[in-house]
């Protein structure tokens, strides 16, 4: 009952809070044919990370990954004060080396086991279209505060040199682990984030969302008319 009579309270007073604002005085982050362009850098590469977790699950030596963070571009248009529809690029790369010792014995139990090499990269691309709902009410000027989701395409480029005959470098753990959709050709991707502007049309953004960079942050550009 308490709990109930907690929310009760709570909401009460969120809504009396939010009728001392009037939003009409603030600057929208984000209103109706405003167009923003982002650019993003996305971070963990999870791609890399996988391949470091795979290779020691194997007992791998010599490990070594590099890669590209994902980056990503979006233009979005502003349908509504609260509506707008997007278009998004995204790509990162990843790639690892690896050696590790197969467990091959004799018949007096000496292992005999020779060391096999491993050496990869991949690209991975990725464009989608998207939808998103922005808050229209929002009582801090240039804050633009948005959550979303998008799909499209997942286009990946693959290089591998092994000495293992029996690797397959889509059917490894660390490869799966990214997403479950990154065999797939079709991408997916849910999203919040906010963007705040310093300056009339430029300003700073941040985003977390699944099915593209968990995190990313960067600049934004807003073309706006007056």
């Amino acid at each position: 009952m308490r709990f109930f009579i907690s929310v009760i309270f709570l909401g009460a007073n969120l809504f009396v809070f939010s009728q001392l604002y009037n939003y009409d005085d603030y600057v929208k982050g984000a209103k109706q044919n405003d167009i923003f362009f982002d650019f993003r850098v996305g971070y963990p590469n999870w791609g890399a990370y996988n391949t470091q977790v795979y290779a020691r699950s194997i007992d791998a030596t010599t490990v070594s990954t590099g890669g590209l963070v994902p980056l990503s571009l979006r233009m979005e248009v502003m349908l509504s004060n609260e509506l707008s529809f997007s278009f998004d690029g995204i790509i990162n790369k990843w790639s690892g080396k690896w050696s590790y010792t197969p467990e091959i014995f004799d018949a007096d139990f000496n292992p005999i086991g020779v060391p096999v090499t491993t050496e990869y990269d991949i690209t991975r691309l990725r464009f989608q279209v998207g939808l998103n709902y922005h808050l229209d009410e929002v009582p801090v000027d240039n804050l633009n505060l948005y959550g979303g989701f998008a799909f499209g395409s997942n286009r990946l480029w693959t290089n591998v040199n092994t000495e293992d005959e029996s690797f397959r470098i889509r059917s490894q753990r660390y490869f799966l682990r990214q997403d479950p959709l990154v065999n797939f050709p079709i991408s997916l991707s849910l999203r919040v984030g906010m963007r705040y502007f310093v300056m009339d049309n430029l300003g700073f953004s941040l985003e977390a969302a699944s099915g593209g960079a968990t995190i990313s942050g960067g600049i934004v550009y807003r073309l706006r008319n007056m």
